[in-house]
């Protein structure tokens, strides 16, 4: 009987236990997640009751958006300084050395390189026609790499006018056959310096290369600078092509005086888009020597008469001159047309982005006395920023293109693992950025040291950027730079300034400050 009580006890204490477990089991939170009750589980937040709170932010940059108007070095535009190099069926006969040494040109960005290569032709050494030998096109590398070295550019042209001396010149260029193979070979080794090369100005006929000049040339006439166009093109890759006159471009690719008249708007496709046009009489008299010729009416659409012949082929001109690049030598007395209120918005029309600064100096004279206001501008609009400037200084600075940083964006969140920067550029100058550029961002400590930097994309001139790149980032205030360059993310080359008052430009990092940044994770 004691057994039996005994029994039923312990059956009825298990029974009460297992009631006591299934209680327990539906009232006790459940575990989850390590064993902490009530969690959902939630991503990355193991040990909350809700997901954790992201804040995004959008911060305009407290920047100085002013324009400046202190001169920038930038590349391919400007003054620029001319020097000759001659060069022998054994390479070097004169370098450019001297030039870079020479205290009156140390403060140019942009050169002329005129190279004499009169040695290949049999009209000059009284033998035979003679292709660019290994050692020649060897030497021309060695100048090219010295400019770049410097990151200096160059606008490039090639002559059979011994020295560039005009009395030692008279129907010295090789058969055309040769000119031809000869401009092949130049290309070869131009390819690789489209950093460093701004334009080519084809030249090769005519005294000093200026493709002018019928009396001492058998080569100046459509037949023969239609296929030197052509050459020159299809053997480049992305350089610009600058012939001596409007009419040059006309006959290669077609157009006609009507289509110039009626200014029509012309479909450039990869190879003319680099097509443009130097001007060695720049601003001379009303026609620049014969540079613009005149069009007679055609179909009742009243033709150009001399004092609007520059105008009409300037405006039609201008489609191709805002691709590429515009410029050569202003010439004295000039007259009207080198006035300020004349000159300069007409430079806005052809886009002009580089003068001889040497030669002629007698205009860069008088623009240096000349102040740039309201009186000589005369009925033209003002810039109120260079009121009271000199001429000189206004056309300095506007020469290419000048861009200005106008806004600064940072979209981040409280992540702090991603930030996209919205930027604002205006470009002021005369003439559009007609170069592709590498982009990179740069996060610099407070101790100067670079924490981060990464390649976000390229620049063709655009108003507006948007550019968005991964951080990992300690916690900290930063520095924001971008870099705009050529070459390699680590040995940026031919950067580019933004023309901002205010110290936002850093030598050091070659790249303009965009902003600060506050890591505060």
């Amino acid at each position: 009987m004691k057994k039996k009580i005994i029994t039923i006890c312990s059956i009825t204490v298990v029974i009460i236990l297992l009631l006591m477990a299934v209680l327990l089991g539906i009232y006790l939170p459940k575990k989850n997640n390590g064993g902490k009750p009530n969690t959902p589980p939630w991503d990355g937040n193991e040990g909350g009751s809700t997901p954790p709170i992201v804040t995004s932010y959008s911060v305009k940059q407290n920047l100085n958006y002013n324009e400046s108007i202190e001169k920038i070095n930038n590349p391919d535009q400007g003054f620029y300084y001319p020097f000759i190099v001659s060069i022998g069926p054994d390479g070097k006969i004169t370098s450019q050395d001297y030039v870079l040494n020479d205290e009156a040109s140390k403060d140019y960005q942009l050169y002329n390189m005129r190279v004499d290569i009169s040695e290949f032709s049999k009209a000059v050494n009284g033998n035979k026609d003679l292709e660019l030998t290994t050692a020649a096109l060897d030497f021309l590398r060695e100048e090219l790499n010295l400019l770049k070295s410097k990151e200096k550019n160059i606008i490039i042209r090639f002559s059979y006018n011994k020295s560039y001396n005009e009395t030692l010149f008279n129907y010295s260029e090789p058969e055309f056959e040769m000119l031809l193979k000869h401009v092949e070979q130049i290309c070869s080794v131009l390819n690789d310096f489209e950093d460093t090369i701004t334009a080519i100005e084809a030249g090769m006929i005519g005294k000093w290369g200026e493709m002018t000049d019928g009396t001492t040339s058998n080569y100046v006439s459509s037949t023969y600078y239609t296929p030197l166009i052509e050459t020159f093109l299809n053997n480049t890759k992305n350089l610009i092509l600058l012939v001596r006159t409007p009419q040059m471009i006309y006959d290669y690719i077609g157009i006609t005086n009507k289509q110039v008249l009626l200014n029509e708007k012309i479909t450039l496709n990869e190879k003319t888009k680099r097509l443009g046009l130097y001007d060695d009489s720049y601003l001379y008299n009303s026609n620049d020597s014969g540079t613009f010729t005149p069009i007679d009416s055609i179909d009742g659409i009243p033709g150009t008469a001399w004092n609007t012949v520059r105008y009409v082929h300037g405006e039609f001109l201008s489609q191709f001159t805002a691709n590429s690049a515009f410029g050569g030598e202003a010439l004295f007395p000039a007259g009207v047309h080198g006035e300020l209120k004349n000159c300069i918005p007409e430079m806005f029309v052809l886009h002009t982005s580089y003068i001889n600064g040497i030669y002629d100096s007698r205009l860069t004279d008088k623009w240096k006395s000349e102040i740039y206001n309201a009186e000589s501008m005369q009925e033209v609009a003002l810039d109120s920023l260079y009121d009271g400037q000199t001429g000189f200084r206004y056309i300095e600075n506007h020469l290419g293109y000048r861009l200005v940083l106008t806004n600064s964006v940072f979209n981040y969140t409280s992540n702090y693992d991603n930030l996209t920067i919205k930027l604002n550029i205006k470009n002021v100058g005369f003439n559009n950025f007609n170069k592709t550029k590498n982009l990179k961002l740069m996060f610099v400590k407070e101790d100067g040291t670079v924490a981060y930097q990464n390649v976000v994309g390229t620049y063709n001139g655009e108003a507006e950027l948007n550019l968005s790149t991964n951080i990992n980032l300690q916690n900290g205030n930063y520095k924001v730079y971008l870099c705009v360059y050529s070459g390699d993310i680590n040995n940026p080359a031919y950067c580019v300034q933004f023309a901002n008052q205010g110290n936002g430009w850093s030598d050091n990092y070659k790249a303009n400050l965009v902003g600060n940044f506050v890591v505060n994770k």
